[in-house]
């Protein structure tokens, strides 16, 4: 088992033996509390390109309607 805390993100990945073990946490661990805070356990999707933003010119950036 394989495990990364993003601390300053508050979430983390943990990489497990088998698919079988994975679901097993996930239907264990969603929804519960820890410290506080409700879990949220999800497979891990693979990362999208970030989006880029007009940075300059006439109208001024992304998401404007004039």
């Amino acid at each position: 088992m394989v495990i990364k805390v993003i601390e300053q993100k508050g979430f983390g990945f943990v990489e497990m033996g088998t698919s079988e073990e994975a679901q097993a946490a996930m239907d264990a661990l969603n929804q519960t509390v820890f410290e506080g805070r409700t879990l949220r356990i999800d497979e891990a999707r693979p990362m999208q390109p970030r989006r880029e933003f007009d940075r300059g010119g006439y109208g001024g950036g992304a998401g404007r309607r004039y």
